[in-house]
């Protein structure tokens, strides 16, 4: 594979593979956030860390998924450019509202850090722990989803514009080591491409 279809492969495993680990710390956290708090005024239950165990589950399975297609059905449009960015933009979305509405909440969690409230269980750290933990695995999927977002839209873009067809295929089809037909854009970065070889191999 080419460098930029080898980075993008590397981060969307990156992606799946912190997904994978967010679901185990965020339900520590908000199991263990009810039991501190259970009979108190504070709030004890957090929507939004359930909303990122939740789209890091969906995240798990839709890059899984994508792998999977990609090796039993290259061809499928599941695994095209346009419906990669779809499932991409809408992931990205959704961590993002998630991971802000539970950063609205990381005073709270670090006010409680050093308090009878916050003490360590025996099998493992506190829930202020875990909170600061999921906040933070929250924005790191947000931040790989933004990247994964950017270099595929801009890269399809920048070489192939908007043509159809080349939106239909895998991002890996498009910039891997299977020949592909560019838009006029993409023929001109070929032949510069091909230009700067043969002035480079004169200097051999």
């Amino acid at each position: 594979m080419s460098p930029i279809s080898t980075t993008v492969t590397f981060l969307k495993w990156l992606t799946a593979a912190v997904a994978i680990i967010t679901p185990a710390i965020a339900g520590a956290f908000t199991s263990r956030v009810v039991h501190a708090f259970k009979g108190t005024s504070y709030p004890a239950e957090y929507p939004a860390a359930q909303a990122i165990m939740t789209g890091s589950i969906l995240a798990s399975v839709y890059f899984l998924s994508y792998g999977l297609f990609v090796v039993k059905f290259p061809d499928s449009l599941y695994v095209s450019v346009i419906a990669d960015v779809a499932s991409i933009t809408a992931l990205f979305i959704f961590f993002l509202i998630s991971s802000a509405a539970l950063s609205l909440d990381a005073s709270l969690f670090a006010r409680f850090s050093q308090t009878q409230f916050c003490q360590p269980y025996r099998d493992g750290g506190s829930w202020c722990q875990y909170a600061t933990a999921t906040v933070a695995l929250g924005w790191f999927i947000t931040g790989f989803l933004l990247i994964i977002l950017i270099l595929e839209v801009a890269l399809t873009l920048d070489v192939y514009d908007a043509e159809y067809s080349a939106w239909r295929r895998r991002f890996g089809e498009l910039f891997g080591d299977q020949e592909y037909r560019p838009t006029r854009r993409g023929r001109e970065a070929s032949a510069e491409e091909g230009r700067l070889m043969q002035e480079l191999s004169r200097f051999k």
